[in-house]
């Protein structure tokens, strides 16, 4: 396996995120690798902070966070899957919080710097047509999850500088987070792989996975 000890998978909702991290998961362990998952909504998630503290506050905690990750990685020697920590739950947090783009470049670079002792490789998983493939995830989804949608960036900074609401600006929301991640990845230094999974075929996207990181 390539030398890493960390592990960022991306992409939108409904991308495949969790299932590519769990999959990732049992292959490294039946394989005897001393490893651990993150979904994003895990109990105590080393990284992602859901916390509504005013947006410096949120960036100066969420940086000690990839410190502290850094460390414990370092200590405990084994690898560790993250799923919408980097992009979805933190690039896309800041940009809920109103953060204009430069603002947002500067801190993704600054948790790559953090990051960089532990070897990170980037999965980022992508659409041709991001609003068909986000129609065909809001329509696959429950009523609950759609309602969410519809309505919890409304009261964003992000929602109040749009003139869109509801799925509309969740819509609006995407592309402009589509573009920002594109063009980090773009740039980013570390190992990474892109997939366009548009149609999602697990047996396919796994084995350019697992190519990707030589398991």
């Amino acid at each position: 396996m390539i030398n890493t000890k960390l592990i960022l998978i991306e992409g939108m909702a409904g991308s495949g995120k969790s299932t590519a991290g769990q999959k990732l998961l049992d292959l490294l362990l039946e394989k005897e690798f001393k490893a651990e998952f993150y979904h994003e909504f895990s109990d105590k998630h080393p990284v992602i902070d859901y916390t509504k503290s005013d947006i410096n506050s949120w960036i100066s905690e969420t940086i000690q966070r990839w410190k502290e990750l850094v460390d414990n990685i370092s200590k405990e020697k084994k690898i560790i899957i993250l799923d919408a920590a980097f992009f979805q739950c933190t690039v896309g947090e800041l940009l809920e919080r109103g953060a204009g783009e430069k603002e947002i470049n500067d801190y993704a670079f600054e948790i790559l710097d953090i990051i960089k002792p532990a070897n990170p490789v980037l999965i980022y998983f992508y659409q041709n047509n991001i609003v068909s493939s986000l129609k065909r995830v809001y329509e696959g989804r429950n009523q609950k999850w759609q309602n969410k949608v519809c309505t919890f960036l409304n009261n964003t900074a992000f929602g109040q500088s749009n003139i869109q609401t509801g799925y509309e600006l969740y819509l609006q929301f995407n592309k402009d987070l589509r573009k920002i991640t594109d063009d980090i990845f773009k740039q980013v230094k570390i190992n990474k792989l892109a997939i366009e999974n548009s149609k999602p075929d697990w047996p396919v996207i796994g084995k350019k996975i697992f190519q990707f990181l030589e398991i």
